[in-house]
């Protein structure tokens, strides 16, 4: 008759359930004998233990809770694909189950139900802002394993892309190329990730002799339409048309280039141009002119993350939160001059 459960096994061996699973759980407080009795039980029935019902009777709940925020929803693009790719590989391989939530503003209340009502064992939250670090802080402290990713949260562990580098490698590609007029396209002043590679851009322009020029600074949020009206409005002054574009994503990247066309010239003889983000659209030779770009390893970021929530969520004990960020990659490709145009055969 096989054993479908700890009860079954603890009857055959007339012990309690609780003995039975402190021993498959290899805690020290147990007897050597009654050890080595269940050992030998278990070789003889062959029995393999399940490891979501081990986690289970000890408390765990061996699923992570992968939260975004509701604005996602509408447009789950490449970003959101590979942060969910990472998420589910790293789960995979420690036998986690993936559940998915959105919240158009953090629930304190509904997040914590969330795991002690035992529908998560963990939270990771992808790409929540500064406004929602207080509910993130609140969580930790009741001790909620929780993990923030793309986003560096101050108490909580988190995981997110160096996003100052990013800014500084694109806006010194630019600057070592010749340019002298170099724009920037802000996300939105309230994103971190974007002020953060405002901060790059102006690092690399202060050590090449260069101050940013407030018109060529321009608020775009992250959308292409904006982008492109903001760009024609550049591209609009005398004297002031910028030589170079340094867009904080690719979507505005690709708003940019078509402002830039729709004003005859050239790209990237008048003007360069560098997104943010490596969207696979980027480098495909469908497009007239292949799009450099700053890659971040969402993938790594997602997996790095996701071990991290599932290690707290085995944890007895609270440790230090970790801070980690990955560092970005300078794509270099047509739109900056650096790689050859591509030729249908």
């Amino acid at each position: 008759m096989p054993i479908h459960s700890l009860e079954d096994l603890a009857k055959r061996l007339k012990v309690s359930r609780r003995t039975v699973s402190r021993v498959l759980r290899e805690e020290k407080n147990v007897s050597p004998l009654l050890r080595e009795r269940v050992a030998r039980y278990l070789k003889r029935e062959d029995y393999v233990p399940n490891a979501q019902a081990s986690r289970l009777a000890a408390g765990r709940v061996p699923v992570v809770g992968l939260v975004f925020p509701e604005s996602f929803l509408p447009s789950m693009d490449d970003y959101a694909a590979r942060v969910i790719r990472g998420v589910l590989q790293a789960a995979q391989l420690r036998d986690h189950q993936v559940t998915f939530y959105a919240f158009k503003n953090l629930d304190l209340a509904e997040a914590c139900r969330l795991h002690q009502g035992k529908r998560v064992g963990g939270l990771l939250f992808v790409a929540f802002g500064p406004s929602d670090f207080k509910a993130l802080q609140t969580l930790r402290g009741r001790d909620v394993p929780v993990v923030s990713a793309n986003l560096i949260c101050p108490g909580v562990d988190s995981f997110d892309c160096d996003n100052v580098l990013g800014g500084y490698l694109a806006a010194k590609h630019l600057l070592e190329a010749g340019r002298k007029r170099v724009a920037f396209l802000h996300g939105d002043p309230g994103w971190v990730s974007s002020n953060d590679r405002f901060r790059g851009f102006k690092k690399a322009l202060d050590e090449g002799g260069q101050v940013p020029r407030p018109e060529l600074v321009q608020n775009a949020y992250y959308s292409m339409s904006a982008a492109h009206d903001a760009v024609l409005k550049m591209l609009g002054r005398r004297g002031a048309r910028p030589d170079a574009i340094f867009a904080a994503n690719d979507l505005m990247c690709m708003g940019a280039y078509a402002a830039v066309r729709e004003h005859s010239l050239r790209v990237p003889e008048d003007v360069a141009l560098i997104g943010f983000d490596d969207i696979p659209v980027c480098g495909l030779p469908i497009l007239e002119t292949t799009l450099s770009s700053i890659a971040q390893p969402l993938d790594d970021i997602a997996r790095a993350a996701t071990d991290r929530l599932m290690d707290l969520m085995e944890s007895e004990t609270v440790s230090a939160p970790i801070h980690r960020l990955f560092p970005p990659k300078l794509v270099v490709r047509e739109s900056s001059g650096g790689a050859q145009p591509h030729r249908w055969a």
